[in-house]
């Protein structure tokens, strides 16, 4: 992280000025079609105000065959600094339901 801040060029031109609408040279690069290769149970978090809006996560809830997600309120990127207590309840809430499902 350290280098990157340093020297943010490659990341810049990879990605451009944001990490949620890249207009870099990774701008046509997609995971999307892999989605539905992920054989574990998921969880997609985000945040009410998170920069990463719902179009941008959508096609993880579409696409992944076991997921579950959650939306926190008054939040925006950083939940589980925000709202640390509720973020950790969804996760163990989630790792004890798959706990429960593997037993």
């Amino acid at each position: 992280m350290a280098q990157m801040e340093a020297e943010p060029t490659v990341y810049f031109t990879m990605n451009g000025p944001d990490e949620f609408r890249v207009v870099g040279t990774l701008r046509d690069w997609s995971i999307i079609e892999r989605l539905p290769s992920i054989n574990v149970p998921t969880l997609v978090i985000a945040g009410e105000f998170d920069e990463a809006i719902p179009d941008t996560w959508r096609p993880y809830l579409e696409k992944i065959p076991d997921v579950r997600s959650h939306v926190f309120d008054g939040t925006s990127h950083c939940t589980h600094l925000e709202k640390p207590e509720a973020f950790l309840s969804v996760v163990a809430t989630f790792l004890a339901g798959y706990d429960a499902a593997r037993n």
